[in-house]
């Protein structure tokens, strides 16, 4: 099992900010509940951009990650994960 696919929510859904955040701290909690040591560890930024594309669904996350076009496009995300405090072992 891949450390992403813990929950993964149709972010449509979501309509508050609050509830956006709650989604974003579910989604780090159970990854970092889920991991035995700091070497384990997974990009936490890489997680909550898979959940929010797509999570387990294959064709989803391709979807969004495939892009045909005759013109040059960039797309640039960024996401960063801050925790606060020790981690509970």
């Amino acid at each position: 099992m891949t450390h992403w696919n813990r929950v993964s929510t149709n972010y449509n859904n979501l309509t508050t900010s609050g509830e956006l955040a709650d989604q974003w701290v579910t989604v780090v909690g159970q990854i970092l509940d889920s991991v035995i040591s700091d070497d384990d560890m997974p990009n936490l930024s890489l997680c909550l951009l898979r959940d929010a594309i797509g999570g387990d669904d294959v064709d989803a996350v391709s979807r969004y990650l495939t892009l045909e076009m005759d013109d040059k496009w960039i797309d640039d995300i960024s996401i960063v994960v801050q925790r606060f405090g020790p981690r509970n072992t």
